[in-house]
C-alpha cells in the first residue's frame, strides 16, 4: 500500500512542478585594441578585424551587413580642444566639427593625443539615382560610438 501511495504522489506531484525560467545574464561585450588603446563594444556588435590603426566592427547583419570603421591616429598634442564630450578616469574626449566622416573625436590619454574617425560601411547597394552624398541605412548612433570611446583603457 505504501508503494501505491508513493506512485500516486509521484504521478500527481509532477503536475505541480513549475518550470523555472532561465536566468538572464548581462550580454557579453567584446574588446579590441588599436594604437595601444583597448575599447569595449556592446553585444551583439562584433569585431571583424583590428590592427595598429583601424578596427572594423559589425553592428548589423539584416537586411545588409553594416560595419563601423574606427580609424585611430596619434597626433601632436594640441594645447586645447573645443567641445569636451566626455571625461573618463584615463581620457578626455572632444568633439570635432567635421564633414564627411560619420563621427570624429580627439582623445587625450595621458601625454598622448589621438584623432578618432568613424565611418559607416555597408553592403547596401547604391541608389540608382545617386547624385550627392549618401550614407547607407543603419541604426548606429553617435551616442553609441561615444559610449565605446568611454571604455578606453591603455595597454601597458
Amino acid at each position: 500500500m505504501r508503494y501505491l501511495a508513493f506512485i500516486a504522489l509521484f504521478i500527481l506531484g509532477t503536475g505541480c512542478i513549475t518550470p523555472v525560467a532561465p536566468v538572464e545574464t548581462e550580454p557579453e561585450s567584446e574588446t579590441f585594441t588599436v594604437s595601444n588603446l583597448t575599447f569595449e563594444i556592446p553585444s551583439p556588435w562584433t569585431v571583424v578585424s583590428s590592427d595598429e590603426s583601424t578596427a572594423v566592427i559589425r553592428t548589423e547583419i539584416d537586411p545588409y551587413l553594416v560595419d563601423v570603421v574606427m580609424e585611430v591616429e596619434e597626433i601632436d598634442e594640441v594645447d586645447t580642444f573645443d567641445g569636451l564630450a566626455a571625461t573618463t578616469s584615463v581620457a578626455k574626449i572632444y568633439n570635432v566639427a567635421q564633414g564627411g566622416a560619420f563621427d570624429w573625436y580627439y582623445m587625450s590619454v595621458g601625454d598622448k593625443s589621438y584623432s578618432i574617425v568613424w565611418q559607416i560601411e555597408s553592403t547596401q547597394p547604391l541608389p540608382a539615382d545617386l547624385d550627392g552624398i549618401w550614407v547607407p541605412d543603419h541604426t548606429v548612433s553617435r551616442e553609441q560610438l561615444l559610449d565605446v570611446l568611454k571604455t578606453v583603457s591603455v595597454v601597458e
